[in-house]
């Protein structure tokens, strides 16, 4: 229920936010305006990507999205950082 979690803490912090690491898990109970309303928050991060090396090539937010709301039952990490 990670998107529903990560989806309460307010904009406020998440614009306070250097950096996160988040495990995606594509569970089959994800709500999918859960992940909108997440996903809208990580506007704010520069670098966004399945890798934490700043020399791999970043994703879209939409691909964060696409892949939340599977519903698969796979996981991945998610690296976000206001610099590159």
């Amino acid at each position: 229920m990670d998107a529903l979690i990560l989806s309460i803490i307010p904009q406020e912090i998440w614009e306070e936010c250097e950096s996160a690491v988040i495990e995606v898990t594509a569970l089959e109970q994800i709500n999918e305006q859960d992940v909108k309303n997440l996903v809208s928050m990580f506007e704010g991060f520069e670098f966004v990507s399945w890798s934490s090396s700043a020399e791999q090539e970043g994703i879209e937010l939409r691909e964060v999205s696409d892949f939340w709301s599977k519903k698969s039952g796979s996981f991945r990490n998610l690296f976000l950082s206001k610099e590159v």
